[in-house]
């Protein structure tokens, strides 16, 4: 009895054995069903950090350029005409002696006058063109004096000229309100008197005045000068070096050097 019940008792316990032993068996089985049946989903891999610099700022708005008020430049005038008037010293460079009692005396520097109008064209900004015309008194002497035990002789010459002169300049403005002018001049010959003394102690025993023979109606000269301008009012030397002697057989060939003052009266 015993030993049936053992048999019995091994029995059951076989038999429950092979139970969980199947159940486990399907399980897995299972378990193995599912994970085939299931795909696993893998994450995906992190991309790599790249790392990109901020871009640079905007450059800043270019500075906004102040517009300045336009203050137009005082224009030229085209055109202005004065008068000018000059004094100064001439002579003939050159010129022969003249014979009193047969002697010769040379001719010395004396005065020179003139007076005429000017004017300036404004043609290009480099330099102003200045023609004029001016009417000029020149004179020339010569002076000899001689003493004896009793008398006091004076033997005098004098050559005087009357002329219109045309220049035609060209003026170059320079700093400081200086401005320096060069071109030629041309004459125009009205007359020329030769007058002769003979002053014996006081006492004129003979006055000779003949006008001067085979007169140049035409000379001409190059003419310079350099002056300071004072708006419509211009001061300046002058100085002539003539080319042409003034009359024939005299060898005489005009120089001047003057000083002018100009005054403009009309602007345009």
């Amino acid at each position: 009895m015993k030993s049936s019940f053992k048999k019995i008792c091994v029995s059951v316990l076989f038999i429950g054995t092979l139970a969980f032993a199947e159940e486990l068996n399907s399980a897995e089985a299972g378990t193995e069903v599912s994970s085939e049946a299931a795909p696993s989903v893998s994450e995906p891999e992190p991309e790599p950090i790249v790392y990109t610099p901020p871009p640079p700022p905007p450059p800043p708005p270019p500075p906004k350029e102040v517009e300045m008020p336009k203050v137009s430049a005082p224009k030229s005038d085209f055109i202005k005409v004065g008068a000018r008037v000059s004094a100064g010293i001439s002579n003939f460079r050159s010129h022969l002696p003249i014979t009193i009692d047969n002697r010769d005396m040379n001719l010395k520097p004396n005065l020179q006058l003139g007076i005429g109008v000017v004017t300036e064209l404004n043609l290009i900004d480099a330099f102003l063109l200045v023609p004029g015309l001016q009417y000029s008194y020149a004179t020339q002497s010569a002076k000899r004096i001689e003493l004896d035990w009793r008398f006091k002789n004076v033997r005098e010459a004098e050559v005087s000229l009357h002329s219109i002169d045309i220049p035609v300049l060209l003026r170059f403005g320079l700093p400081l309100d200086l401005f320096l002018e060069v071109g030629p001049q041309v004459g125009f010959a009205l007359s020329s008197t030769t007058t002769l003394l003979n002053e014996n102690d006081g006492n004129a025993n003979r006055d000779e005045s003949f006008d001067t023979k085979k007169l140049n109606t035409v000379s001409y000269g190059i003419t310079a000068g350099l002056g300071y301008s004072l708006g419509d009012v211009l001061v300046g030397v002058r100085g002539h070096f003539g080319l042409r002697e003034y009359a024939e057989l005299t060898n005489g060939y005009p120089w001047h050097v003057q000083l002018g003052l100009t005054y403009n009266f009309f602007t345009n």
